[in-house]
């Protein structure tokens, strides 16, 4: 059983749509709860509320929430390509390794570089773009260290998108996001 407030409206709406637009538009003293009321209290009242001399259904006010809220923006993918991986005698190449740096905006330097210093490896991008490591590394070595370049120095950290340009001001190494346009410092490769 919902208990009433002291207008003698449910308060269980308040709770569900906790503080929202609506609920105050509703509730103009819904401001005035306890927030450990509001928390406490879980009930989901399907029945009508009374506002005035208007009805309002459980439905509608959601409705009417929702229309208010501001449309969820969709993360944009990045179809990024498999790194081709090829074990030559007692070296590893990577020979889309250009074409992956540049579907993540990324110079393939920079990425090879914080390869190889994971690696304690040498190695160089010869001039048809492939990525040639001095040492055999296993292929599940080779993503992982990938992935976390991804996770260091292509995702935003604010919103998750792979729209960011890496640059440098001064020491300091900076993601800028194309999406946020949040800038989050990162470490030095």
């Amino acid at each position: 059983m919902p208990r009433l407030c002291k207008q003698g409206l449910h308060e269980c709406c308040v709770c569900l749509i906790q503080r929202a637009s609506i609920c105050l538009e509703i509730y103009p003293h819904a401001g005035a709860l306890p927030v450990n009321q509001l928390k406490s209290f879980k009930i989901i009242c399907l029945e009508v509320l009374k506002v005035g001399e208007d009805t309002l259904k459980y439905e509608e006010l959601l409705d009417r929430l929702y229309s208010k809220l501001p449309e969820k923006r969709e993360k944009p993918s990045l179809d990024i390509p498999p790194l081709e991986i090829l074990h030559v005698g007692m070296q590893t190449q990577i020979r889309n390794f250009k074409d992956v740096c540049s579907v993540l905006l990324r110079e393939p330097r920079i990425c090879a570089r914080y390869m190889l210093k994971e690696l304690a490896a040498r190695g160089r991008i010869d001039d048809s773009g492939v990525f040639i490591i001095y040492s055999r590394v296993s292929t599940s070595t080779i993503n992982s260290l990938f992935k976390r370049f991804l996770d260091q120095y292509v995702i935003c950290k604010t919103c998750g998108s792979y729209q960011t340009e890496l640059r440098r001001q001064g020491k300091v190494w900076i993601i800028r996001c194309l999406a946020c346009g949040a800038e989050t410092p990162v470490k030095p490769i």
